[in-house]
Formats: structure tokens, C-alpha cells, sequence
């Protein structure tokens, strides 16, 4: 009786053993692949959208809570079709602004290195409704009372 709780016991503990190099390794921000720098992170966001779905456009507004990791004179966001407009960072208006619609990208040169810690970054803008499915987009409903909304 006391052979099978021992082989048991054996064969749990090897079984522990040969899953233990399986285990995941933790989370790292920093090893994780992205294609924005890793030395501003957003950590809250305050976003107001008016979408127009006739003239298929959005107005709104946004502020962000960023986290500084290291000191930076530029912050890039992931945009498509988007105009930035009174763009500040901690209040202050920034030195430039520019949208690159095909790299879906828009680059913000700060007026003054920003260093590490906590900042805001708020901006008023206007986009484009999407006819595809990528960012704001307008779907057609279907059926008898088809209409067009914005998702």
C-alpha cells in the first residue's frame, strides 16, 4: 500500500519539474514589440467625441495623462486622418504638429524637453469617419430600415 501514494507522489513531482521551464515569463513593457518609444506612456484619457455622420466627420477633444519614462522633446500618436488643433502639453501650446496620414502617424515637437514624470497633453481635433473598419468607421445597418451609423 505504501509503493502506490510514493509512485504518486514521484510522478507529480517530476511533472512539476517538466512544466516549470513551460511557465510563462512575466509581463515587460519594455521587451514587448510596439512601434511608438516606450519613453512616454499614456496612463488615463479624457476623450469627447461629436461625430457628424452626414458629413462623415468627428470633432472632440482629448486630454492625456502621460507617464514621462525618460526625458523627450517629441511624443508620437497612432492617428489616421486626424487634425490636431491648440495642442498643449502641461498648458502650455507646443513648438509643431504634423500628421502623416500614411504612416498613420502625427509627431508633437514640444516647445521644451518634458521631463520624467507625470504630464498632460490636450488637443482639440477633427477627423475623418472611415468607410473600413479601422478607427472610427460609418456601417451601413441592413435590412428594411437600413441607415448608416458610426462605430
Amino acid at each position: 500500500m505504501t509503493v502506490l501514494p510514493k509512485r504518486l507522489g514521484l510522478a507529480l513531482l517530476l511533472s512539476l519539474l517538466a512544466a516549470a521551464p513551460c511557465a510563462a515569463a512575466p509581463f515587460s513593457f519594455d521587451t514587448t514589440p510596439g512601434r511608438l518609444p516606450k519613453s512616454v506612456v499614456p496612463r488615463s484619457y479624457r476623450i469627447a467625441i461629436v461625430p457628424d455622420i452626414a458629413r462623415r466627420r468627428i470633432d472632440g477633444t482629448e486630454s492625456v495623462v502621460l507617464e514621462v519614462r525618460s526625458p523627450v522633446r517629441t511624443i508620437e500618436l497612432d492617428s489616421l486622418n486626424e487634425r490636431l488643433r491648440d495642442v498643449r502639453f502641461d498648458g502650455r501650446r507646443v513648438a509643431a504638429v504634423a500628421s502623416d496620414d500614411a504612416a498613420q502617424l502625427t509627431t508633437i515637437r514640444l516647445a521644451h524637453t518634458a521631463k520624467r514624470g507625470r504630464h498632460t497633453l490636450a488637443f482639440a481635433y477633427t477627423g475623418r469617419l472611415e468607410t473600413e473598419p479601422r478607427g472610427l468607421f460609418i456601417s451601413r445597418t441592413r435590412g428594411p430600415t437600413a441607415r448608416r451609423r458610426a462605430c
